[in-house]
């Protein structure tokens, strides 16, 4: 997708306002109100008041599991249509008082040390930012040695769903659409 399309947001958008608004009598509250955020969606799914959390993290499950947030036998799922691998992002402002440091900083972040500790799900459980196969080979076999625990599906089976990011043209529309055709029904 290569940026915003008004036309093909307005040809399939309505179809999605009207599939949530279907599904809202089995949502939490029938709808009438939402988690205010990730954490709230988490205190929910942990006090089983929700059947099903999400998140851009695929072994956050397991993370939660190790915290002893989760029970044991929570397990991730993919959507048959395709999941969002959230990508980060790391920038550094025009107007840096430091911008030799946030470039030492950048540079540490994409690492494959830095890497590899966010990839294990006691630490955070988030992808790795970069293309394993072209590490060094102690270095690529240090991400293979990684359990994610039982929990989260393989990275297989994660990249076989992968679908891109929309583009953050249609973010604003949305979040407008969002409140007009679902929130306020």
């Amino acid at each position: 997708m290569a940026g915003l399309d008004k036309a093909l947001y307005a040809e399939k958008s309505p179809a999605a306002w009207a599939w949530l608004n279907e599904v809202k009598p089995a949502l939490w509250r029938a709808g009438a109100t939402y988690p205010k955020d990730a954490a709230a969606l988490d205190t929910l799914f942990a006090r089983g008041e929700i059947d099903m959390g999400m998140s851009y993290h695929p072994a956050h499950a397991q993370m939660k599991i190790l915290e002893k947030t989760y029970p044991d036998t929570v397990r991730t799922f993919v959507l048959e249509e395709g999941a969002i691998f959230n990508t980060h992002f790391t920038a550094v402002p025009f107007n840096a008082p430091n911008k030799a440091g946030a470039m030492v900083l950048a540079d540490f972040l994409m690492s494959p040390e830095a890497q590899l500790s966010k990839f294990v799900p006691a630490n955070w459980g988030d992808m790795p930012a970069l293309e394993i196969s072209k590490l060094p080979a102690d270095k690529a076999a240090a991400f293979r040695a990684v359990d994610l625990g039982p929990a989260t599906l393989s990275f297989e089976e994660l990249s076989a769903r992968a679908v891109p990011e929309i583009p953050s043209g249609y973010l604003e529309l949305l979040e407008n659409d969002w409140e007009t055709h679902v929130l306020g029904q």
